[in-house]
């Protein structure tokens, strides 16, 4: 059995960043989760690095966007920064869907 069997384990030490439903990510103010996520940030990397926090919140912004287009947004839910058990790095985001789940990882900002 794996150490997150729920959503809700996502919160637990060592999980998501940030993690949230689709409504939480559309009504939460994009500052306060790109704010918690640097607070993580700085405690694993011991500085919060300015092109990071413009990362995040264009991937903000990105998601509410594509997530208002898709079939019953409200049954998504959107994880930031997770290192899923049994790998080595963390994903930039999960989308968890009842019938699926969707890694990204953004290169927001990336020349090439």
């Amino acid at each position: 059995m794996d150490r997150f069997d729920t959503v809700q384990d996502l919160a637990a030490p060592g999980g998501a960043w940030w993690h949230g439903s689709w409504t939480k990510l559309r009504d939460t103010p994009a500052d306060h989760i790109v704010n918690q996520l640097n607070r993580h940030s700085v405690e694993w990397f011991r500085s919060g690095e300015v092109a990071q926090l413009r990362a995040w919140h264009e991937q903000i912004v990105l998601l509410r966007e594509a997530l208002t287009h898709v079939p019953m947004p409200g049954q998504w839910h959107v994880v930031f920064e997770f290192t899923p058990p049994r790998m080595r790095r963390r994903a930039d985001v999960i989308l968890l869907h009842p019938h699926g789940v969707v890694v990204l990882e953004f290169k927001v900002g990336a020349t090439t």
